[in-house]
């Protein structure tokens, strides 16, 4: 750690020089200020400000430059923190590393061939405000436990910045005989770290990627971070899949808005072709929220710039109960209603039509639950 002449310049020192998060006042543990983008000493209260310039534009790269980076193979292995000399067992293919002894960042030193973060998006909801969204988000769960919903407790929460490929691209589609469709496609995002279940990540998107800001380690403090570990070219690859499946729908509602009857499947045959392709590498925020209740762990990803939240609640069995009272009981009405007034329900095809409106009251249960 550098030693200054003085506060005075310290304080004119540009933050993204320096590595160590340690407060030169106290040598207490420095914590990041998202709003102020500032770190600021718990203890003492002193802070210093990250430079970054507010007209800063994350730089487009080519694809075809970089096409050719491979998935990046990393191994554990040990760190000796520079603070207090403790050594941690951790996953080189972490970016920084937080002291399990003195609390203090370590910056880890990446593979020579792996690309460095273009940019960020930091957390803008800290872990102090997590309870109060889950509190909203569990409010809009008609069929979540009452208890659970007053009486849960936060058991972990750790935020990490994970990895993505963000791809721009001109697509030319066709389709039918001859049929043209043209779509820009916008900082698509693709996962770029196989420890995370992307199917899970999707459901707390979409970013604002316009508040991306230049890539600076000093954004990571407190926070676990790591460098991808999907190449460019199989991320591209995962990314062209998915866009042709976006494209599709977007066809069969710009067809179905020409009142033309049209379904993806007459559309497998699409063709498309990808040009001006260029991508960026980003890191974005999530939170990992552990809930423990009745003997049983609940996990909850957080989207950490917009607070959107995925994952599975327990549900109320009186709920439940008294919701399908509720349906046996509307299924009994409309039958009557049905047979009695216009004659279009008998005995033969009652049980189909109750079987049917059980089926979709289980239906909207499940997406109760989602």
């Amino acid at each position: 750690m550098r030693i200054y002449e003085s506060k005075e310049e310290a304080k004119n020192t540009e933050i993204d020089k320096i590595k160590d998060t340690k407060c030169i006042n106290c040598s207490g543990i420095m914590k990041l200020d998202t709003p102020s983008a500032s770190l600021i000493c718990p203890y003492c209260g002193y802070s210093v400000k990250i430079a970054y310039h507010d007209t800063e534009m994350i730089e487009e790269r080519t694809f075809h430059t970089q096409m050719n980076r491979d998935n990046q193979d990393f191994e554990k292995g040990v760190i000796v923190c520079k603070s207090c000399g403790a050594q941690s067992f951790i996953h080189s293919s972490k970016i920084i590393s937080v002291c399990e002894f003195c609390g203090s960042n370590q910056l880890i030193q990446k593979n020579e061939d792996a690309l460095e973060p273009d940019g960020i998006i930091p957390f803008k909801i800290g872990q102090e405000d997590l309870k109060n969204y889950i509190k909203k988000w569990l409010n809009k769960k008609k069929l979540c436990s009452f208890s659970f919903k007053k009486k849960f407790q936060i058991s972990d929460a750790h935020g990490v910045y994970i990895p993505y490929w963000s791809f721009d691209a001109k697509t030319h589609s066709t389709y039918w005989n001859g049929l043209i469709y043209g779509e820009g496609v916008d900082d698509f995002l693709v996962p770029a770290a196989t420890d995370y279940n992307a199917e899970e990540l999707r459901k707390i998107e979409p970013y604002n990627t316009e508040e991306n800001k230049e890539f600076k380690s000093q954004y990571l403090t407190g926070y676990d971070s790591q460098y991808y570990d999907i190449g460019l070219r199989d991320a591209w690859a995962m990314a062209v899949n998915d866009i042709k499946d976006r494209l599709m729908d977007d066809i069969v509602k710009d067809e179905r808005r020409r009142k033309n009857i049209v379904s993806k499947k007459i559309l497998k045959g699409l063709r498309t072709q990808f040009s001006k392709v260029t991508y960026k590498y980003l890191l974005l925020p999530v939170w990992f929220i552990d809930i423990d209740y009745k003997n049983k762990n609940y996990r909850f990803l957080m989207n950490g710039q917009t607070g959107k939240i995925a994952g599975k609640v327990p549900i109320s069995i009186a709920k439940c109960i008294f919701g399908m009272i509720v349906g046996i009981g509307l299924i009994i009405l409309l039958c009557f209603l049905f047979h009695f007034l216009f004659g279009l329900i008998n005995e033969e095809n009652v049980i189909i039509f109750i079987f049917v409106i059980m089926l979709i009251c289980i239906m909207l249960v499940k997406l109760k639950m989602m």
